[in-house]
């Protein structure tokens, strides 16, 4: 916007703007939309006339930089599990005119934090991290080619994160103590979620894997078989989490296996 301020000024008067590319106005004040490097910037002069034929002339420079695309939002996924790491990267900015780029995150909850010279955003989905819903990033773009410096700023569009619940289960052992030789039955019941997967991993590299139920039953223990069995559940989108179940052997009491809660 160009305005012309005059301190001393016998009216009516006349005014006249001259610049760039022929530019040309009589009015006191002139907004120029949308302007650009190859038409609007250089000098404006005005020269103003009062009523009794005394003038004055006045210059400004105006200085224009290109202004910044809008950043978009991109992320490993839009559909994560819960507690699953998460990054969301932004358009990159860089040139020999740029001094510094910031970028404004903001999301659902409130959720807000500024990454300086970064575009991503690492995070753990969930609640407690990255919550789900709409995120859009503010880029902000400082200029060192014009004194004093320009500061040009987009905000994306909106980038919407969807977050599964991950399944939850719990192991219980139908005894308390178990001896060598007995039957070690571990019962794993579903309270949250759709399980397709039941993976279990114990000592000395043993596995075992089911689509149907979570139980496990091993016939005839030896103390080889002593120690931690970790039971990983997945449901039908590819969520997990892990429960684990120990077992010692503790000759003291029972001469074979214990029940460690």
């Amino acid at each position: 916007m160009l305005t012309a301020n005059v301190q001393t000024l016998d009216i009516p008067a006349t005014f006249q703007w001259t610049g760039p590319s022929g530019f040309s106005s009589v009015n006191p004040t002139e907004v120029i939309h949308s302007p650009t490097i190859a038409q609007h910037q250089g000098t404006y002069t005005l020269a103003v006339t009062d009523s009794v034929g005394c003038s004055t002339t006045g210059s400004v420079t105006v200085q224009i930089t290109e202004d910044i695309t809008q950043p978009v939002i991109s992320a490993t996924n839009s559909i994560v599990c819960e507690n699953e790491a998460v990054t969301f990267s932004a358009t990159t900015y860089g040139g020999s005119n740029i001094g510094s780029v910031s970028y404004e995150w903001s999301g659902p909850a409130g959720f807000t934090t500024t990454t300086t010279s970064s575009p991503t955003l690492s995070g753990i989905a969930g609640p407690t991290g990255l919550p789900a819903g709409d995120y859009t990033v503010k880029a902000t773009v400082t200029y060192t080619n014009i004194t004093p410096n320009v500061d040009c700023d987009k905000t994306s569009g909106t980038f919407t994160l969807a977050v599964q619940a991950a399944p939850v289960a719990a192991v219980t052992v139908t005894d308390a103590t178990l001896c060598e030789g007995e039957n070690l039955v571990i019962t794993t019941n579903v309270t949250s979620g759709t399980v397709t997967l039941y993976t279990w991993n114990g000592p000395n590299g043993f596995t075992a894997t089911s689509g149907a139920d979570g139980n496990l039953t091993l016939n005839g223990i030896t103390p080889a078989q002593s120690g931690t069995y970790n039971l990983t559940i997945t449901d039908a989108n590819g969520c997990t989490s892990s429960v684990s179940q120990s077992l010692i052997n503790d000759q003291s009491n029972c001469s074979a296996f214990c029940y460690l809660s």
